[in-house]
């Protein structure tokens, strides 16, 4: 009896270790299979997180340069004319450009620190942009061009010049996804306008430091060019209300020229709540450019031509201020008269056009309106002739020296 009883406790002893020996070898067999496991799915997140970012370079890049070539009017013959290309389409061109730039598509989950990766996406947008628009930017950087160039025979401002502005205006729209990433990492507003602010800042930096400092570094590379589209956003901002609320862009060159001397009269009440809101947005987002210019030591800088033209609008501004707001539209209708007055006050102590300048214009406005034919506003010239939006010109004399 005893012995068997010492067997069988032997028996099971042994059973137990074997059991025992091989639930520690399943053990690490499945510690090494989940180590492997959770390699495989790092490695093929971090290909995924790769793909991703080469789709988004590759799609990024021909959104952006399609874009721009609509809104200088590089793709086709009518898009360079004017009458081709209204104020209207060359914003929605100019904000399209904005949204597809690289820095645009960042959801700040890569596995890179994410604001290296962050600042790479923008320096690379920012060296795009420079380069893309350098040739259209005047070397005199003249936020205020004489009225008519001579030697071109072209009343400013120009196409090229219009472009610039669109750009300049909407460099502040931000990708709602783009918006996201930067809130989930605590960051502030890092649009294409902010970051422009912040680079010219630190101009006097000898080191660029966080936030962005290889984007900043970059914008300063091209500081003339930065500060010229911050001059550009405040002139041209209250220019796109006035297309808005007048009839400025059914108007001939000289009838646009024109409106300096007359006083175009506008009813409000014509217009909605939701356009309102809109407009004194714009123009408070140009007072509010102003204001960051003069925070980092830039003077603002006005264009005359749009100036005047701008003070020659007159809605019942003086009545709407003085007289009690008990409506929400009457509300709407004051936020928007201040907003105007402060913008056209700032107008008021810049020098006039000289009268060379005016009789010019005048002259050469009506000039070339008189050439344009009622049937064809698309000048005569070869298809891979770029020519300026305001030439019309069929006198063979002139077009000789021209083309």
């Amino acid at each position: 009896m005893t012995l068997r009883l010492v067997l069988l406790l032997g028996t099971i002893s042994l059973i137990g270790c074997s059991v025992f020996d091989d639930l520690k070898s399943m053990k690490k067999n499945m510690g090494e299979l989940k180590g492997k496991m959770e390699s495989d799915v790092g490695h093929l997140a971090k290909r995924a997180d790769d793909l991703e970012r080469e789709m988004a370079f590759k799609e990024s890049s021909a959104m952006f340069n399609y874009f721009m070539e609509l809104l200088f009017g590089e793709r086709d013959r009518e898009a360079r004319t004017a009458t081709g290309m209204p104020e209207t389409a060359m914003l929605l061109y100019a904000e399209g450009a904005v949204r597809a730039l690289l820095f645009q598509f960042w959801k700040g989950d890569y596995f890179e620190a994410f604001e290296n990766e962050l600042d790479q996406r923008f320096e690379l947008s920012m060296a795009m942009v420079f380069a893309r628009i350098n040739d259209y930017i005047p070397r005199d950087f003249n936020i205020s061009p004489p009225a008519v160039d001579w030697s071109e025979l072209k009343v400013y401002p120009d196409r090229s010049y219009k472009a610039l502005a669109s750009f300049a205006a909407r460099m502040d729209q931000v990708q709602p996804t783009y918006v996201k990433a930067l809130q989930r990492h605590g960051l502030p507003n890092l649009s294409m306008y902010e970051v422009l602010v912040l680079a010219l800042r630190d101009r006097e930096l000898v080191s660029q430091v966080s936030p962005l400092p290889r984007t900043k570094a970059k914008i300063l590379e091209w500081k003339n060019e930065a500060v010229y589209l911050l001059q550009l956003r405040h002139n041209y901002l209250p220019m796109m209300v006035m297309s808005r609320m007048t009839d400025f862009n059914d108007l001939t060159n000289f009838q646009r020229w024109w409106m300096k001397w007359t006083t175009k009269k506008v009813d409000l009440n014509s217009y909605s709540p939701a356009q309102l809101r809109e407009w004194t947005a714009w123009l408070n987002s140009a007072r509010e450019t102003r204001q960051r210019l003069r925070e980092i030591g830039i003077e603002p800088k006005y264009n005359k031509i749009l100036g005047e033209i701008l003070r020659s609008i007159d809605f019942g501004q003086e009545k709407i201020l003085t007289k009690k707001a008990v409506t929400e539209a009457e509300k709407l209708q004051v936020d928007f008269a201040e907003a105007f007055t402060a913008i056209t006050s700032d107008l008021e102590s810049q020098p006039a056009e000289s009268f060379r300048e005016r009789m010019a214009g005048w002259f050469l406005g009506w000039g070339l309106d008189q050439q344009r034919s009622p049937s064809e506003d698309v000048p005569i010239v070869a298809e891979d002739t770029v020519v300026s939006p305001y030439l019309n010109v069929r006198d063979p004399k002139i077009r000789e020296k021209l083309f």
